[in-house]
């Protein structure tokens, strides 16, 4: 079991720095190999940081990768911004490279394509949440925020992981929203009545993600299920539970999302 975990925080770490921006402009960050990678060193690292968070999760990859990887010189890590006693936000990370100093506004994000005559075609799980909302904030409130705080950086970027689920008969649009990436990552999505189209992926074999593993494909086969059981899993938790779930289809669909019939509703 600790071997598959180490492993999957591999796997995890890799994923970050390697997958496609799901932003644009583009990150060009290099790649990283999983022999660049000190997999007991990062275990622990994560072993000091544990909770089930996929964003926070995520951040530690980040900040792993930038300190014990780059080797480069964080100068402020979740930095809380205060206005007087009230808090007004957070700066994910300022470090010094040969750029100069840099500040940079992390993200996992994962929106469903949805088209629903809102105000977003691009709802999150969460349906409080979509795709514009995000990079309104990111762009307009976060990446600003360091301003007045480090009024010296030389480069402010928007590093940002993730993917977009499309409906298997609906498909993609012709248009993608503002700063969506054209290769960005993509998955299916489908609501708890529409089961059965997961037996048609059979033989596949696929398991349901617990948080906060929601980033690279299982690395331990021994967690994957045949579609059957899967499926049975899946009505098990949508007779109890109205939360969407993430479940992954190594070689097939990869990542996919079944909501509630209920949803975007909230």
């Amino acid at each position: 079991m600790m071997a598959g975990l180490v492993r999957q925080a591999v796997a995890d770490l890799l994923w970050v720095v390697n997958s496609p921006s799901l932003i644009e402009p583009a990150d060009a960050v290099g790649t990283l190999r999983a022999d660049d990678v000190d997999a007991e060193r990062l275990t622990a690292f994560l072993a000091e940081r544990p909770g089930h968070r996929v964003g926070r999760y995520f951040e530690h990859l980040v900040l792993f990768w930038l300190r014990e990887i780059r080797g480069l010189e964080i100068i402020a890590s979740g930095l809380q911004v205060q206005d007087g006693t009230r808090t007004v936000g957070e700066i994910d990370f300022v470090f010094r490279d040969t750029h100069g100093k840099q500040h940079w506004e992390t993200a996992v994000k994962f929106f469903l394509h949805c088209p629903t005559g809102s105000s977003s075609d691009y709802p999150g799980p969460n349906a409080s949440d979509n795709f514009e909302r995000k990079m309104a904030r990111l762009f307009d409130k976060q990446l600003r925020l360091g301003e007045s705080v480090f009024p010296d950086i030389t480069r402010r970027r928007a590093f940002v992981r993730g993917r977009m689920f499309y409906h298997p008969d609906v498909g993609e649009p012709t248009e993608r929203p503002k700063r969506l990436a054209a290769d960005h990552q993509r998955g299916v999505w489908i609501r708890e009545s529409e089961l059965s189209w997961l037996e048609r992926q059979e033989p596949a074999r696929g398991c349901i993600a617990n948080k906060p593993q929601w980033l690279a494909p299982p690395v331990d086969p021994q967690k994957l299920v045949p579609v059957r059981e899967l499926i049975a899993q899946l009505t098990q938790h949508f007779e109890r539970s109205r939360h969407p779930v993430l479940i992954m289809l190594p070689g097939t669909v990869d990542q996919m999302f079944v909501v509630p019939d209920s949803w975007p509703q909230i």
